[in-house]
């Protein structure tokens, strides 16, 4: 029987992976298949290449060091994809050492698809088995055949570029559009398959990327001559910002479309809300993980009372991005939405933000206080609240675990509201910030601390052991919005507090 040639192995090696990460990530693999080979073809060539320098012994070790390397890529991707509904962009890679302080969560979740790992796992065993029974080549090739080779992977990436070029489409993340324009990695994969999309992604880290936005810019309403007297008198939400003189000033092309996009929007009526907290202090959380299915009125009495009694925002919409509890973060205290690929959070830490909680309240003579129960650095944090404007910030590793137990996972918002109200109840006005992490997953009783702790109140509830165990993770919150709302009565400020969550 002839031997298998490596070239061959490369390519039925890229193409099986890329479909099974399709199959297993986005459940179809029929879609963009043909983009997925055309891309791939290249790729194992350019590999082939590589692992064909040299002896047939030096050759055969490249070929298992990127067969090992593509294995552990695809399948790092799934576990990724699985825990963050994202793909691990280099800008994640080069900031993943803070991901191992979540190695319980990352094991079960290589336990929970250890099916499809194996499958991942299956070129390798299939290349030991050929290896074994002598049923693969791994010769050095020579000039002639380089250069067949080189000219095939040139004629099948053009043909893939031409795909994307000459197939029409119109839609914000066509083919040409992501790549091309567009930085939105999850879409990228789908599209065009994981290891372009790390090319692409390589590619715009290291020569640089600006998306190319698109900005809707209205015109300016024609003035329409009223002919009837209108007695209401209508106030409008308006800011003093005199956008000629930024666009007259303005260089950059995509900062000058903002400005006249924002010139041109109609400002919102005044209504009877308006103004109804003026002078109220205000305590927002963040919320690790929260949900409406944890209000309840046996297990978490006081998160009843408040959506009971308070406001109930029941038409929205929270949509899970890539960085999880960053960007819900970001989403709250920005009203923006975060970017694909990159730490939203982060990125805004050298910016101007006048309209943050801290920096708006701080102009009306508000103290600003920012607190988290987990690492203080993670996610930049402390450069992104320091951004945000806060007074102080107190979190695990700059001083909060001096004032409680900061050793467990997860942490208690009971202990960090109780340990922290102090610091700002007795002000005239103030704004003090949470970004609680009791609730975080994993929901089961090993290894979580909390779902341990409230376990006892949940067990008897007809619903599977992870549910109950999200519940209990959720009473831990309820406690400390009971301790925040009883600190606050005994000093007499909870009538001029607003909480949000």
């Amino acid at each position: 029987m002839k031997k298998l040639n490596s070239l061959l192995f490369f390519i039925v090696l890229i193409i099986y992976e890329e479909l099974l990460f399709s199959f297993l990530v986005f459940n179809s693999i029929s879609a963009n298949t043909l983009y997925i080979v055309l891309f791939s073809i290249p790729i194992a060539i350019f590999i082939h290449l590589l692992c064909s320098i040299f002896n047939n012994k030096v050759n055969a070790v490249f070929t298992y060091i990127f067969t090992s390397v593509f294995v552990f890529i695809f399948c790092a991707q799934l576990i990724y994809f699985k825990i963050y509904q994202s793909i691990i962009s280099f800008f994640s890679f080069s900031n993943g050492g803070q991901v191992l302080q979540f190695a319980d969560m990352i094991i079960k979740t290589v336990f929970d698809n250890y099916l499809g790992i194996l499958l991942f796992f299956l070129p390798l065993f299939v290349l030991i088995t050929l290896t074994i029974f002598s049923k693969i080549s791994f010769d050095k090739i020579y000039f002639k055949q380089r250069i067949v080779e080189i000219t095939s992977l040139i004629i099948v990436q053009v043909l893939a570029i031409c795909a994307i070029n000459f197939i029409p489409q119109n839609e914000l993340y066509s083919a040409k559009n992501l790549y091309y324009n567009v930085h939105a990695p999850l879409l990228t994969s789908e599209k065009f398959g994981v290891l372009t999309t790390m090319r692409l992604d390589l590619q715009r880290l290291i020569l640089g990327f600006e998306e190319k936005s698109i900005v809707a810019i209205e015109e300016e309403p024609t003035q329409e001559i009223v002919t009837e007297v209108i007695e209401e008198v209508v106030e409008y939400n308006k800011t003093d910002i005199d956008f000629d003189t930024l666009i007259e000033n303005e260089s950059d092309s995509t900062i000058n479309e903002l400005h006249k996009y924002f010139k041109n929007q109609e400002a919102s009526k005044k209504n009877i809300y308006t103004g109804k907290f003026k002078g109220k202090n205000l305590v927002v959380f963040v919320a690790e993980a929260f949900s409406s299915i944890a209000i309840r009125e046996d297990v978490t009495p006081t998160l009843y009372k408040l959506y009971s009694e308070g406001f109930q925002f029941d038409n929205f919409y929270t949509p899970i991005f890539p960085v999880s509890t960053a960007d819900g973060e970001y989403i709250t205290d920005t009203s923006l939405i975060p970017k694909e690929g990159v730490w939203s959070m982060s990125k805004i830490k050298n910016n101007y933000m006048p309209y943050s909680y801290a920096n708006a309240f701080k102009k009306l003579g508000y103290t600003t206080n920012a607190y988290h129960n987990h690492t203080y650095n993670y996610y930049d944090r402390d450069l992104y609240i320091k951004a945000m404007g806060y007074d102080s910030y107190l979190a695990k590793g700059n001083g909060l675990e001096k004032r409680m137990n900061c050793s467990r996972w997860p942490n208690s918002d009971y202990e960090m509201i109780k340990s922290t109200v102090t610091d700002y109840i007795n002000d005239d006005n103030f704004v003090a910030y949470y970004m609680t992490v009791s609730g975080h997953l994993n929901y089961t009783t090993l290894g979580n601390y909390i779902a341990n702790k409230n376990w006892d109140m949940v067990k008897d509830l007809p619903y599977s052991n992870k549910a109950k165990c999200y519940l209990a993770t959720q009473i831990e919150l309820d406690r400390a919005i009971e301790e925040l709302i009883n600190s606050l009565e005994k000093a007499g400020k909870l009538d001029d507090t607003v909480i949000a969550i």
